[in-house]
């Protein structure tokens, strides 16, 4: 059963329940300006979380853009980067007697994995999709490195089927 929004001229809502027949009742009397279905309820954090594993180009507010694999953000929108690059455009410097610089130079820089403070992220700008990855790769478990046991303090497990009863 969903639910309808039933607006009123003064805009106060009331939420009624859809009949079986799929239209909405309700006991009021006051006469609705406006009746539609609910939308789902959206998820939080649903543009952000869409955005995880595929590749960013992120700008700070010093002007310098890295751009890496989202792999994490947090409320504050501080972001985790793998396989990071810094760009820095770098202005080289005037020598005596010279009116003007040499033109801006773009420094390149790899830096791996980097977590950026949310306070300083001006823009996000998407560069690629997520990489691929293949159908065998994600159903295969990963090595390990022998069978797991259970850690417990005292008497060792009961084999299935048997129980031992203690005096």
């Amino acid at each position: 059963m969903g639910k309808c929004l039933v607006l009123f001229g003064d805009q106060s809502a009331v939420f009624v329940a859809k009949t079986s027949r799929g239209s909405c009742s309700s006991t009021s009397t006051s006469t609705a300006s406006l009746l539609f279905t609910m939308p789902p309820p959206k998820s939080k954090g649903g543009k952000m979380l869409g955005l995880i594993n595929w590749r960013l180009k992120v700008t700070i507010n010093d002007g310098r853009a890295f751009i890496g694999q989202m792999l994490a953000f947090d409320r504050h929108m501080n972001l985790v980067l793998a396989d990071c690059e810094e760009f820095r455009r770098v202005r080289p410097k005037k020598k005596p007697g010279e009116t003007e610089a040499g033109p801006e130079q773009e420094m390149k820089r790899s830096l791996g994995l980097v977590i950026l403070r949310g306070e300083t992220v001006v823009s996000l700008s998407v560069e690629g999709p997520p990489p691929v990855q293949d159908d065998d790769k994600k159903n295969a478990l990963p090595a390990g490195p022998g069978r797991g046991m259970p850690a417990g303090r005292g008497m060792g497990m009961v084999p299935p089927g048997r129980y031992y009863i203690l005096p």
